[in-house]
């Protein structure tokens, strides 16, 4: 078996990405096959096979051998940690090497304190802690990536109000405070979070968000649940909605609710984008669900 082939085999059982510094002795086959394009160098010193280079997986286990220190943060560190759904498939790390700019990758030398940083058994990458990664990326995402840590019971709102103190004093810090504040009745999207924001400030009170009902033998999240009055608030963003089954879900769950006596008032992104207009009509529906309720 030529020296190529036994470098082959390697990058093969090593699942396509390879550090140079572990196979010394297969130094001139890997030039080799980097020269016929085989291989591509990911990160410095580290290979891998030219069909998996640019993708995510590829690259953060480059991660993991080019730097052992290093710590993947940003939606990289959310889609290994909480958020598998996660499309961006740049990799933002945390490293004290400076390395040139590369295509695929972000450098930063950042603050992270080392109780924040979780490694995967498994691959050996290290990437910040749920938390963290929340409310890093909320300085850009306006909650986003909280509310689907939040989602994914990953973080607690009293959780995060404590990881603060990580980010004060840092640019972004009063937006993440924001996001952080407004999470206490845990929003599960960016929809949810600006209902909450703007009953909290008209001062609408006697209401939790994502309340479970059970019901017919299943379990039914609702946005935001008045329960002395027995009046459900649901946001229907179009994304989700477009899919047949939640449709029919959210229909199911609506008349069930009507059979146990709750009032079920729907909005939509546009009616939610007119505050005002919208306050009325949860003030209107709270009337109403009280006179029903009396």
């Amino acid at each position: 078996m030529s020296n190529a082939d036994v470098a082959r085999r390697v990058v093969f059982e090593a699942g396509g990405v390879v550090s140079r510094r572990d196979h010394r002795e297969l130094r001139n086959a890997f030039d080799w096959l980097v020269k016929t394009g085989e291989l591509v160098a990911v990160l410095p010193g580290v290979l891998a096979a030219a069909s998996l280079a640019n993708t995510f997986e590829a690259r953060v286990a480059a991660v993991a051998l080019w730097d052992p220190d290093a710590v993947v943060i940003g939606r990289a560190a959310a889609r290994l940690g909480f958020w598998p759904g996660a499309r961006d498939d740049v990799v933002e790390v945390v490293t004290r090497r400076r390395p040139a700019p590369r295509e695929g990758f972000v450098f930063r030398r950042v603050r992270l304190d080392p109780d924040e940083v979780v490694e995967d058994p498994g691959s050996g990458v290290r990437h910040s802690s749920p938390g963290w990664t929340a409310l890093w990326l909320a300085r850009w995402d306006h909650g986003e990536a909280t509310d689907e840590a939040l989602r994914a019971t990953a973080v607690t709102p009293e959780g995060l109000m404590e990881l603060m103190a990580h980010f004060r004093g840092r640019v972004g810090a009063p937006l993440r405070r924001f996001v952080a504040v407004h999470s206490r009745e845990k929003p599960w999207s960016v929809a949810e979070r600006m209902m909450h924001v703007a009953m909290r400030e008209a001062g609408i009170t006697g209401w939790k968000g994502n309340h479970v009902f059970h019901l017919a033998g299943r379990s039914w999240p609702a946005d935001i649940v008045f329960e002395k009055i027995r009046l459900v608030i649901e946001f229907d963003g179009f994304e989700s909605h477009s899919r047949r089954d939640v449709f029919h879900a959210d229909h199911e769950k609506a008349l069930l609710l009507m059979s146990e006596g709750w009032l079920v008032v729907r909005f939509s992104w546009e009616q939610l984008r007119d505050r005002e207009q919208m306050l009325r009509w949860i003030r209107d529906a709270m009337a109403m669900a009280t006179a029903l309720s009396s």
